[in-house]
């Protein structure tokens, strides 16, 4: 069975948090809330609905993104105008809620923003590679993981133009947890294995956001995260 026909096999399972809202996903990267409905229009339009139609809504979101890459999508691990799209995950609940605190705190702190609890989903999907390339004891790790500059990362990228996936540590999670970036959908399973919603709210007087688990029980919350600790 060749990899195109979808086999997943000694698969382990990485988290990932997903916005349900463009407008709110677009605001980090604006200052005024006028600008993040221009910009959720702009990446809207990126948005090519037919690829990877085999898989489900929250694994595929990632996929269906016009190339090459459009400078507003690009990220650590994803250059603008590369060639591929990227589903980045970690192989922890917790390191994947810090990952998305620091995007949740960005677009809050100093700012008059309100403090009513904002809803992610947290799920998890099967993912295998046989040729993932771990990169966490590279002697240039810290630059590659630099909280605010993302060049060397992307310089990593066009070294292998031709990787699958990516392992790194998180710069966020105090634990440095491990996260993947895979730019092949056939890595990952079809359906979510798990999925619930997570209640992230903003605390303005201490710059922090509290995050709680809105159904099930998730070891590890209740938790805050200061804009400190991730920033």
């Amino acid at each position: 069975m060749t990899r195109t026909q979808h086999k997943i096999s000694n698969a382990t399972s990485v988290f990932r948090i997903v916005t349900r809202g463009g407008t709110r996903a677009a605001y980090r990267r604006s200052s005024n809330y006028k600008k993040a409905e221009w910009l959720n229009q702009e990446v809207q339009s990126l948005i090519d609905a037919p690829q990877a139609g085999r898989w489900h809504d929250l694994i595929k979101g990632p996929f269906r993104y016009k190339l090459p890459v459009s400078s507003l999508l690009s990220k650590r691990f994803l250059p603008p105008n590369w060639h591929k799209n990227a589903f980045f995950a970690a192989y922890s609940p917790i390191t994947s809620i810090y990952e998305i605190a620091y995007y949740f705190l960005r677009e809050r702190v100093g700012r008059k923003i309100s403090s009513l609890p904002q809803t992610r989903t947290l799920f998890s999907v099967n993912f295998s590679d046989p040729n993932l390339i771990d990169l966490s004891n590279r002697p240039d790790i810290g630059e590659v993981m630099n909280r605010y500059d993302y060049s060397r990362s992307h310089q990593i990228v066009r070294e292998f133009p031709d990787a699958s996936s990516f392992q790194y540590p998180s710069c966020r999670a105090p634990d440095q947890g491990a996260c993947v970036v895979t730019y092949d959908i056939s890595c990952l399973g079809k359906t979510p294995k798990t999925e619930q919603e997570l209640a992230y709210a903003f605390d303005m007087e201490s710059s922090s956001v509290d995050v709680v688990s809105s159904i099930t029980a998730l070891k590890g919350l209740p938790l805050q995260i200061s804009w400190e600790s991730v920033s």
